[in-house]
């Protein structure tokens, strides 16, 4: 079955017929299509949280003027919570991050949205229109995890991954996403996401400990995918792109003129990074970076050699590194042209993301940083490059993924701080606190970048 037709049947909603210039939709022609959650009224004034020095773009506490960087730990396996909002992750894993990472003030909560039935950890509910279209049971898990951090002094931003509306899809590829089926393309899917953020937006709106909010995560809109006659095309050219990142920032605007909002476009992979392109209207926003230490599809480890095909197609990494810059990894002749992945790489990859807020003195926040030591050789000297590269502990703000999985006792290529103790299920005892144990080759690395 064609993925396009996978959507229709699962979710029921998105698919819009632009035929005859109105928007039909299958199995619920009688809802009121687009409807806006709230009434016009603007809200305005959310309690103070952090602002931007316009100066060089660093995070200042409103409330102490003391400067703020994020150094925290992403949240980000799902687990269906139960109905009072109970899931893979409680209180007592704030406190117990604080204690075994210094200094850790802040958690990135990850939310799968518009999945089409892929994502069975999917909050979007389309019975749950008066809350946001976000069902029950994952509400009041946000509203447990707001809490959670706020008893902690710990800030939290909110981050949905759009797995179709943006392209960011979970075990597939980009061009699996039909053009018509994301946000750009299709009205109704865009409508239900802006009512989404409305919803956040106010009731958070009074919640101190809110860092800023992310309204999708890992996009790739700018990519290829077939039409029905087997021809690929590029979906969205850059300017719709940035109208789409300006339109959602303009509703959270709508009911919060304060807190920031983080975005990234186009550049949110190292390459090709941040530009010009990503630049946004708003002068509240702070851009992201993802940050794996795995260069693409190339299994080269750091100080190690690869070649420049390993790294993937001339539109991907191999375009970045200096050594491969002039390399083909299409064309037979360059199969056997390498390169060193060491610091002058690190140095190269980053570059853009620095660049560009140096320019536009705006926050810099590596929202995924990730790394497998045990399967990624000397990962601890990656981290230390990427460090000094950044301009220390006290400059970037950055979260790592990821603080606790359901990943089966040693398994090296978990890149988790808590995991699965030996001899527990996934299945079975993943919710069991006392199922997880310190994964010391994941703790031993993140641990030094708190320190």
């Amino acid at each position: 079955m064609a993925l396009k037709q996978f959507f229709a049947q699962t979710s029921g909603v998105f698919l819009e017929a632009k035929k005859h210039n109105m928007l039909r939709v299958k199995a619920c022609n009688s809802m009121l299509l687009g409807f806006v959650l709230f009434s016009s009224t603007l809200f305005s004034g959310a309690t103070a949280r952090l602002t931007i020095d316009a100066a060089d773009g660093s995070l200042l506490d409103t409330e102490t003027g003391a400067p703020f960087v994020a150094r925290g730990m992403n949240w980000g396996s799902r687990l269906t919570p139960g109905a009072n909002g109970t899931s893979l992750y409680n209180e007592s894993d704030v406190t117990t991050a604080q204690k075994l990472l210094p200094g850790m003030n802040y958690v990135r909560l990850v939310l799968d949205y518009y999945s089409g039935g892929i994502c069975f950890t999917d909050i979007y509910s389309e019975a749950a229109e008066t809350t946001g279209w976000i069902s029950p049971n994952w509400l009041a898990y946000i509203d447990n995890a707001v809490r959670w951090t706020a008893a902690a002094d710990v800030k939290l931003t909110i981050t949905l991954r759009n797995n179709i509306g943006t392209a960011s899809p979970h075990g597939t590829t980009t061009s699996k996403i039909p053009c018509d089926a994301d946000y750009i393309s299709n009205a109704t899917a865009r409508n239900r996401w802006f009512d989404t953020w409305r919803f956040i937006a106010k009731r958070y709106l009074n919640e101190s400990n809110i860092a800023w909010y992310e309204p999708a995560s890992e996009p790739h809109l700018i990519h290829k995918a077939p039409l029905a006659n087997g021809t690929w095309v590029d979906c969205h050219s850059m300017p719709e792109v940035k109208e789409l990142f300006n339109s959602v920032v303009k509703v959270i605007r709508e009911v919060d003129s304060d807190t920031l909002i983080a975005v990234a476009p186009h550049g949110y992979e190292s390459c090709p990074g941040l530009s010009s392109l990503d630049k946004l209207d708003d002068d509240k926003l702070v851009y992201a970076l993802n940050w794996p230490c795995q260069l693409a599809k190339s299994p080269v480890n750091y100080h190690g050699t690869g070649t420049c095909a390993s790294l993937g197609s001339k539109s991907e990494f191999s375009t970045c590194i200096p050594a491969c810059a002039g390399a083909d990894a299409d064309a037979p002749e360059d199969d056997n042209a390498t390169f060193t992945y060491d610091r002058s790489v690190v140095k190269a990859l980053l570059a853009p993301a620095l660049a560009f807020t140096s320019q536009h003195n705006v926050p810099l926040w590596i929202d995924q940083a990730f790394c497998p030591p045990g399967s990624f050789q000397n990962s601890h000297a990656w981290l230390a490059d990427t460090m000094s590269e950044l301009g220390g502990l006290s400059k970037t703000s950055f979260s790592w993924w990821t603080w606790k999985a359901a990943d089966e006792f040693g398994d090296k290529s978990s890149q988790a701080i808590l995991t699965l103790r030996k001899g527990a299920s996934k299945h079975t005892d993943k919710q069991d606190l006392a199922a997880y144990v310190l994964n010391e080759e994941v703790y031993a690395l993140y641990k030094a970048a708190f320190v």
